[in-house]
Order: structure tokens, then sequence, then C-alpha cells
């Protein structure tokens, strides 16, 4: 398993830089295992500093597409 502090898109982080090289790695981990992004409702990002001036969207669900195959209907939702 590995762990990524990315965002997978510039629009997904406010306030501090993007960084493409960490995003096309993490968006290449993605497309090589086959895995799918459940659509997240609610807040547009998930993490914020203290100071509210930085946001970045960090946490997401990501399926198997044999997983999503049974439930298609798969959604999630961030909470406050």
């Amino acid at each position: 398993m590995r762990y990524f502090n990315e965002v997978r898109f510039k629009n997904e982080r406010f306030g501090s830089l993007f960084h493409a090289r960490g995003a096309d790695a993490f968006n290449r981990f993605i497309l090589q295992a086959n895995l799918q992004e459940i659509p997240l409702g609610g807040c547009s990002f998930t993490w914020c500093h203290r100071s509210a001036k930085k946001m970045s969207k960090l946490d997401r669900f990501l399926m198997s597409e044999g997983l999503l195959g049974v439930n298609p209907n798969f959604s999630a939702l961030t909470l406050d």
C-alpha cells in the first residue's frame, strides 16, 4: 500500500503550490491499479490549515472496478 499526500488536479488545492509531478504519479498509480474514484459529496476540500488559507482535497475513496460493478451507485459524503 502506498500513501499519497497529493491532489489529483490543480483545482483540488487552494492557497499552496500544486505539484504536477506528484499529481501525475498519483494519477498513474490509480490508472495502473485499475481503481475508480467514488464521487465525494459535501465539502470541496477535506483538509484545511488552521489559518483557513490553505485547503486541499486529500481524502478520497478509490475502489476496484470489480467491487464497483457489484454496486455502481456507491457514493461518499464528507463530514464536518
